[in-house]
């Protein structure tokens, strides 16, 4: 027997036969329809144990593709293994026509679908787990949010691909994650493989998917953490017909729940935003885990975190680049700002406050490079016409600005149903006329891209996309400077830069202005 090969973390060989694997079985934890999960311990080091995921013998024509359909679900585990609430992969090898994988940890408890299973038949729940049910709903949120912010689908989210290991969850199983990081995130056709239980409408009639219908997979799985934990809920998951196929019912009775008397009712109202039918109007990731940070439980300590400490003390919990339409910092600081305006400042008035950048869009020497590369470059055919480019922002909300680009003549319709304002200094609609008015755009863009935002309006029920932390003045300042350049005709008519013995330095000096 070969006791040359360690298991050395992160990394994949190839072994010659499968008694020269380093670690001995231990145990059977289940077996599905591609793959079996065994308990293993490392022959060098038996204190440690790993999850052995070992796929079924290929004896297709297609072994190579066989090969890089399993290294694709071990690259994109490792794209994702710094995030306290997904899986972690150790070690992983090719043997002849068979792959496998070394997980961690091995889950202490199971599953979330057996997890849950054993409190209902026991019909009672002890207070750690209730504590770890209650946490799940954020740290799920927040795992799933950085799954996404890596342009990766999971694509099969459900209770039995989620561990509880010593009181946290963990997603695992990214065996049908599509990476998209060079493509589009939004597939179209037959899926090759999917849960009918918990996939979204889109998937299940086999029409274009994305993100979203991860969103309401974990929708569905929030159902049934909801239904173990309040006894009127447990109807819903009772009936063992696929969520999208009677999503009015169950849409009806979280509705029904969320306007009712449990302390979790707030939790039932997001779940049934997760499960809208339509995914153009489903929440994106990121504004459930805002939701989840808006959620005030009536009571604290154990049992009443909607996220773990770790999620609380890291950068997974909410994007920086995301927030909440009408809300700042904490949903604390949100109440006091909202009071204070509500007091001291009249509905049909905005004061505004002429100020320079804040501190966290002033330019690094990357954007003004990036700049400089951007106005070199030779221009689009889509970006040679004259439009308008306006500005508004809330009455409620002065320092978020939105942007809005529109055609060359015709109304400007205002980007939100909310009460807003225009930058009146460019006449009543706000408004201003740019040649080649995509390019500004852009460069508008990448010098505002630190103070971007995402904001989910409770209006309009919609995510805003074009939305600036910055005063209107700023921004109206921005655009002003490359509208005003682009009237020195920095292009010839081929869309070609003109380009001078001191251009560079001289649009270094712009892009620094």
């Amino acid at each position: 027997m070969s006791t040359s090969i360690r298991l050395r973390q992160g990394e994949h060989i190839e072994v010659p036969n499968r008694n020269a694997l380093p670690f001995r079985y231990i145990d059977r934890l289940g077996r599905g329809g591609s793959a079996a999960v065994d308990v293993v311990e490392d022959k060098a080091s038996p204190h440690q144990r790993f999850a052995h995921k070992i796929f079924r013998p290929y004896y297709g024509p297609s072994l190579e593709t066989f090969k890089q359909e399993v290294k694709n679900e071990i690259d994109i585990i490792k794209r994702l293994q710094s995030h306290p609430h997904i899986v972690k992969i150790h070690w992983s090898y090719a043997c002849k026509n068979e792959m496998g994988m070394l997980l961690a940890p091995v889950a202490s408890h199971g599953d979330l679908g057996g997890y849950l299973l054993e409190i209902e038949e026991r019909g009672s729940m002890t207070l750690e787990e209730r504590r770890v049910l209650v946490q799940s709903f954020g740290c799920l949120a927040s795992g799933l949010a950085f799954i996404h912010s890596q342009i990766i689908r999971h694509k099969d989210i459900k209770p039995q691909n989620i561990l509880v290991h010593e009181g946290h969850v963990m997603y695992t199983d990214f065996g049908i994650a599509l990476d998209a990081s060079n493509r589009s995130t939004t597939t179209t056709g037959t899926p090759r493989a999917l849960t009918y239980r918990y996939c979204a409408p889109e998937v299940a009639d086999h029409e274009a998917r994305n993100r979203k219908s991860d969103v309401f997979s974990l929708g569905s799985v929030f159902v049934e953490i909801l239904a173990v934990l309040v006894p009127e809920a447990a109807a819903i998951a009772l009936d063992r017909t696929p969520y999208w196929q009677r999503i009015d019912q169950v849409r009806d009775s979280l509705n029904r729940l969320s306007a009712g008397g449990s302390e979790l009712r707030n939790l039932f109202a997001i779940a049934r935003k997760m499960l809208d039918p339509r995914s153009a109007t489903r929440m994106a990731t990121e504004v459930v885990v805002a939701s989840l940070k808006d959620v005030r439980l009536p009571r604290s300590g154990p049992g009443y975190a909607l996220f773990c400490g770790e999620c609380e003390s890291s950068n997974f919990v909410i994007p920086q680049r995301v927030r909440r339409e009408g809300s700042s910092r904490t949903p604390e600081q949100s109440e006091r700002s909202e009071q204070t305006h509500s007091r001291n400042t009249p509905q049909h008035t905005t004061t505004r406050i002429e100020a320079p950048a804040p501190p966290h869009i002033q330019k690094t020497t990357e954007m003004t490079e990036a700049l400089v590369k951007l106005m070199q470059e030779t221009l689009l055919p889509m970006e040679c016409t004259s439009k308008y480019i306006s500005i508004f922002w809330k009455v409620r909300d002065p320092n978020c600005t939105h942007i809005l680009t529109s055609g060359s003549s015709g109304k400007v319709e205002k980007p939100c149903k909310d009460s807003m304002r225009t930058y009146d200094r460019w006449g009543g609609d706000g408004r201003i006329l740019v040649t080649n008015a995509m390019r500004v755009e852009r460069l508008v863009l990448t010098e505002l891209g630190n103070s971007q935002v995402k904001m989910w309006c409770e209006t309009c029920q919609k995510l805003h996309m074009r939305c600036f932390q910055a005063a209107p003045e700023h921004v109206a300042r921005v655009i002003e400077k490359y509208a005003r350049w682009m009237d020195q005709e920095p292009y010839h008519k081929d869309g070609k830069f003109r380009k001078g013995s001191r251009a560079t330095e001289e649009l270094r000096r712009l892009a620094r202005d």
